[in-house]
């Protein structure tokens, strides 16, 4: 039995080596700053997009996942982007991020600068996107909102009460001041229990160990009677414990581009996971907030994107057709056919 589970350690430690021989052996990502090609502070002004010539491989002996992409996307302009599954529309916006590592050939220009020259430290933060998996981390939801203190406290009050959802960040109380006491102690109980159990998930097993050996259990958190309460964003944001939909999430992840105001931002299937009546409010939010920005769209709904000033249909890598939605359906293309395939009638 002894020989069996040594046999066990050592096949593991081996699996473990194998592993760490593959992370050391991948490619770095680029440089998060390059000095002699830093843009200016307001970096871009504009929003204008070109890709030109644009073509990227994710290895050399592989065939192109986009190829001779050429495409200008004018300043507030706003964009939908479709195709069926593998036609590269999320590659597409994901090498604006250069969050794509391959072989690459062509230019992407933002405001009429390289992309590829300038670090992703001064690229990525100056644009904005909307993923389709929003994130909602262990802590208050100020420090959810603004993690680099970057915003007021009216800047985050004004982006939850336009997203419609600043009743679940400061729930009315109803009551006596007694009861009202009592219920925000029970609630900051709770939340600060899923905090802790948090930590002890993800903490180490010699911390575990410590943690077993002078409690003899895992510790429970301990609420002061005098201690101050948390009220609005100073409460914990545990999206399980507060009950935040998938919709409530992405209309989160919503208010953080509602306050950093980028010129250029993307939109990467925000609302797959959102009923229509959401989906239908993001988009006029979107509209009236971000009329002068110039916004890419990936559909998941074709009514998405029906007001957009121009479709991009992708297909194998390529722009197969780019136009206004109507002059699409007119035409009688592949957008015609995806909204035929889908039963939507513009």
């Amino acid at each position: 039995m002894d020989l069996v589970h040594c046999a066990s350690k050592v096949r593991d430690f081996s699996n473990n080596i194998d592993l760490y021989r593959q992370y050391i052996s991948l490619e770095p990502e680029a440089p998060y700053v390059v000095e002699d090609c830093r843009p200016s502070p307001s970096w871009p002004q504009a929003g204008r997009v070109e890709f030109r010539d644009f073509t990227l491989r994710y290895r050399a002996d592989l065939p192109p996942v986009l190829e001779g992409i050429n495409l200008t996307i004018n300043p507030g302009e706003k964009i939908g982007i479709v195709g069926r599954t593998g036609a590269g529309k999320s590659t597409l916006v994901k090498s604006l991020f250069r969050l794509v590592h391959g072989t690459t050939s062509g230019t992407i220009l933002v405001d009429g600068q390289d992309t590829s020259a300038m670090g992703v430290g001064d690229l990525r933060p100056r644009l904005g996107i909307i993923p389709q998996e929003s994130t909602m981390f262990p802590g208050s939801f100020k420090r959810n909102l603004d993690p680099l203190q970057e915003h007021t406290i009216e800047d985050m009050w004004a982006a939850l009460i336009k997203s419609g959802i600043a009743p679940k960040v400061s729930p009315p109380r109803a009551g006596t001041a007694i009861a009202k006491d009592e219920e925000y102690r029970d609630a900051e109980y709770e939340e600060t229990k899923a905090e802790a159990e948090w930590q002890w998930a993800r903490a180490g097993w010699k911390l575990r160990l410590l943690m077993l050996t002078l409690y003899a259990k895992p510790p429970k958190p301990v609420i002061e009677k005098n201690r101050p309460r948390r009220h609005g964003l100073d409460r914990i944001a545990q999206s399980n414990s507060h009950g935040f939909s998938s919709g409530q999430q992405q209309l989160f992840s919503l208010c953080r581009a509602l306050m950093r105001m980028r010129r250029v931002i993307v939109l990467d299937e925000a609302t797959a996971d959102v009923d229509l009546e959401t989906d239908q409010h993001m988009q006029q939010l979107i509209r009236s907030e971000f009329g002068d920005r110039t916004v890419l769209t990936i559909a998941h709904r074709l009514e998405t994107i029906m007001n957009s000033d121009r479709v991009i249909v992708m297909d194998d890598g390529r722009i197969a057709e780019i136009g206004s939605p109507q002059e699409l359906i007119d035409a009688g293309g592949h957008f015609a056919g995806l909204v035929k395939a889908n039963d939507f009638g513009a």
